[in-house]
């Protein structure tokens, strides 16, 4: 069976370190539309940006730490790509509850609250991305299109 993905556009880079989807124009009126509408702040030494709508210094560093060594170790199973994505929330979610019933239960062969705390991660960041994000079958594309793919889906969840 064929998989097949919309086509993708290929990135235009505008700036160092910036990719967007989409004609320079498209970026521009994007751009002017945000800077409109955003909450500009000077900070203590007179540089200006746009206030976060996040707060990632709230996220618990530790954690953060544990979980991005698990998906190290993961690499080395699942290979580079982030596999993951191609699981559905629902799919997380029955191991992140699996780890947590071994966890009440005691054994201690693994990890298991860092295992769950992890499959609960995914399962959102996929429930936030619209769905899977499906792995190319042997012989189709090249990891480029797929990491393409993959930015694509989330610049458009966070703009």
């Amino acid at each position: 069976m064929r998989i097949t993905r919309p086509p993708v556009a290929k990135p235009q880079r505008l700036r160092p370190g910036e990719t967007y989807y989409g004609t320079p124009e498209e970026y521009r009126a994007k751009q002017a539309a945000a800077a409109a509408a955003s909450d500009i702040t000077t900070n203590e030494h007179g540089g200006r940006h746009s206030r976060l709508a996040t707060r990632c210094d709230l996220l618990p560093p530790l954690a953060m730490l544990s979980l991005s060594r698990l998906l190290a170790e993961g690499v080395a199973t699942y290979g580079e790509r982030a596999n993951w994505q191609a699981l559905s929330s629902s799919e997380h979610i029955q191991h992140a509850l699996e780890h947590m019933l071994r966890l009440m239960d005691g054994q201690d062969d693994e990890d298991h609250l860092q295992h769950a705390a992890l499959r609960l991660a995914m399962a959102l960041d996929v429930r936030e991305r619209g769905g899977v994000v499906p792995l190319l079958a042997a012989g189709e594309g090249n990891e480029q299109e797929a990491t393409e793919e993959i930015h694509h889906r989330v610049t458009e969840v966070t703009e």
